[in-house]
């Protein structure tokens, strides 16, 4: 047999697996669009980068210029 060599797969193949993902990546981001989980993850994805500034100003006042943080 005529197997193609593994560290060059057929590139028809590749392809052909490369657009499957893209269609289904559409089709979840179309349906994260319908059931409103795009806004929702957009919303938590916003308050997590919220909370860790929050985190990094607390830290800063702690740990500020001439404390240890074993002062804090």
């Amino acid at each position: 047999m005529n197997w193609p060599s593994p560290a060059r797969p057929d590139h028809g193949l590749h392809k052909a697996r490369i657009e499957a993902l893209r269609k289904r990546c559409d089709l979840q981001k179309e349906w994260y669009g319908r059931t409103g989980l795009d806004d929702l993850n957009r919303r938590r994805a916003r308050l997590l980068e919220e909370k860790r500034g929050i985190e990094r100003d607390l830290m800063a006042l702690m740990i500020g210029p001439g404390r240890a943080a074993t002062d804090a």
